[in-house]
């Protein structure tokens, strides 16, 4: 629906512009081109960063031989170190993706996830040759209340089947959630998502309403118990962004993981075709509307189709493809076991992860699971502290009260 907005307001906004050229030439069209050239210039800066992700080079700089006031001495040249936390922590996670063209399908899938718990750590240090040196810790937990020892299972991937009967037609958020997560053990459903406005109800009325029970079938397809998952990659940049020519920086990865039990799969592998089809109907769908403009391109102008091709060029999947690091893991630990959703299973031999990942093709996880977890987690975590450091460095260093405010 996104893409499909986007598409047509961009439509819009450029038979607009091609209709007022055509009445005559636009004030200030010289101030039109500087525009454009510089917004081209923000565009590749953009995806340098982005190949790159050299975040933390100007904080470093900004705070190299500072004198702010509330230290007794100007802060060393050399040795210093920037960095953050980020912490994410919850009760539930739970994603619903429904099979079909809107929300009124017969079946959909829910992932869910009991007591998340996300820690992302990141160190920087300017190195005695000018480059830089980035560690970086990810700690993932599922089941983080890890002093109850629940027996239970942790996460779950379920598909819900409503049977014959339509559902009811729904006037706010609140009902769809109800109805799609009913079967799911989600604690204060009832009062999920929280978008309360001035003159609305208020969290005590969303206890007194009352909603319907739905006798929807749920199938287990993958149940998780709790588990630990930690990742730490190391990555030396120059002091110069590489070009072309230099060797690819490496970026060194440790991923170690701990499952507290079993992986549980189901034995029925028609609700395996249900979700490889649900998950390729979504890629589909992204595709099309991929295909869609760039179909769309035909005819324009080059000046139109080179801006095309730019906005291609920044979407995040393409990005994240054009990654100018290599990968190199050395330590591996990923040996959960895996038993059948059956009575007799526990009469089987557990099976190694490995052995399925090798059998589904997924032939080079070791290398492939920590990339994309540093590119779609890590990268951006990473790039947020950054920022925040290097304002708090400005601020403080350009306070109006510092006895030494600028680099001495």
């Amino acid at each position: 629906m996104i893409s499909k907005l986007d598409e047509f307001i961009m439509q819009q906004f450029t038979s607009s512009k091609r209709a007022l050229g055509a009445i005559g030439p636009m004030s200030g069209s010289g101030r039109l081109k500087a525009h454009d050239k510089h917004r081209s210039a923000d565009e590749e800066s953009l995806l340098s960063e982005l190949r790159h992700h050299r975040h933390w080079q100007k904080a470093l700089s900004n705070i190299t031989g500072c004198r702010f006031s509330m230290l007794p001495t100007m802060l060393p040249k050399e040795g210093m170190i920037l960095g953050g936390t980020l912490t994410l922590r919850g009760n539930n996670l739970t994603l619903g993706c429904f099979h079909g063209i809107n929300f009124r399908s017969k079946s959909w899938a829910l992932f869910t996830m009991s007591e998340p718990y996300i820690c992302f750590a990141t160190e920087a240090l300017k190195t005695i040759d000018e480059g830089t040196h980035i560690v970086q810790d990810l700690t993932f937990y599922v089941g983080h209340d890890l002093t109850s020892h629940q027996e239970k299972n942790m996460a779950n991937v379920l598909k819900i089947s409503r049977g014959h009967s339509m559902p009811p037609t729904f006037t706010n958020a609140h009902e769809w959630f109800h109805y799609a997560f009913s079967n799911t053990e989600i604690k204060d459903l009832e009062s999920f998502p929280r978008m309360q406005r001035a003159g609305s109800e208020s969290p005590s009325d969303y206890r007194k309403r009352k909603y319907m029970d739905y006798n929807h079938d749920c199938e287990m397809i993958f149940a998780l118990p709790s588990l630990q998952l930690q990742l730490r990659t190391t990555h030396q940049q120059s002091e110069q962004e590489p070009v072309d020519d230099d060797p690819k920086p490496v970026v060194e990865c440790s991923f170690v993981t701990e499952f507290e039990d079993h992986i549980y799969v189901a034995m029925d592998a028609e609700v395996f075709l249900f979700l490889h089809d649900l998950v390729m109907a979504y890629i589909s769908e992204k595709d099309k509307g991929a295909r869609s403009s760039v179909a769309g391109t035909g005819g324009k102008s080059a000046k139109s189709q080179a801006e095309t091709k730019k906005k291609e060029i920044i979407d995040p999947v393409t990005v994240l493809q054009q990654d100018w690091r290599e990968y190199e893991c050395k330590t591996w630990h990923l040996e959960p076991t895996v038993r059948l959703l059956h009575w007799a299973s526990k009469q089987i031999d557990p099976v190694g992860v490995d052995y399925i990942l090798q059998k589904l093709g997924f032939t080079h996880a070791r290398v492939t699971i920590p990339k994309w977890m540093q590119r779609g987690f890590m990268d951006p975590s990473d790039k947020i502290l950054s920022m925040l450091v290097n304002k708090m460095i400005v601020m403080l260093r350009d306070a109006p009260n510092a006895e030494s405010p600028k680099k001495t």
